[in-house]
């Protein structure tokens, strides 16, 4: 998780961390780039998201792009 987001999350995560559900994406799209490619960027780890108080952690996976397996490879892994 890019060193802004991380700081501001872990911030305030805790004020709220048992009065509302905190789910964490732990990758993120590349939408800017062009033409599209249909990848994900792996910012934040399971471990990141738990210390940040998280009930569950979210991924994206391009299901069919030829980067599907090592997606789903990073989803299991971490």
């Amino acid at each position: 998780m890019d060193e802004s987001c991380l700081g501001l999350l872990g911030s305030v995560c805790r004020r709220y961390a048992h009065k509302i559900p905190f789910i964490v994406k732990i990758n993120h799209n590349e939408m800017l780039t062009y033409p599209t490619i249909y990848d994900q960027t792996l910012f934040a780890s399971v471990e990141q998201a738990f210390d940040l108080g998280a009930v569950a952690v979210g991924a994206t996976v391009y299901y069919g792009s030829a980067e599907c397996r090592r997606q789903l490879g990073w989803c299991v892994e971490r």
